[in-house]
């Protein structure tokens, strides 16, 4: 994974995830929001994986 700094982490994260504040995500390390990060990568690409599967 490429290296950014936390204040990146933290604008990445609440691109996919805008249920909480910027305070909270402030609140954990980088490799928390690193994690997230991964998490939600994996989960978005299982959504689209599911759409595309319905198409067909």
């Amino acid at each position: 994974m490429i290296k950014m700094t936390k204040a990146k982490m933290i604008e990445i994260v609440m691109g996919y995830r805008d249920d909480k504040p910027r305070d909270f995500w402030e609140s954990m390390d980088e490799d928390t929001l690193a994690n997230i990060i991964e998490l939600e990568k994996i989960r978005l690409k299982q959504q689209a994986s599911d759409a595309v599967a319905t198409l067909a």
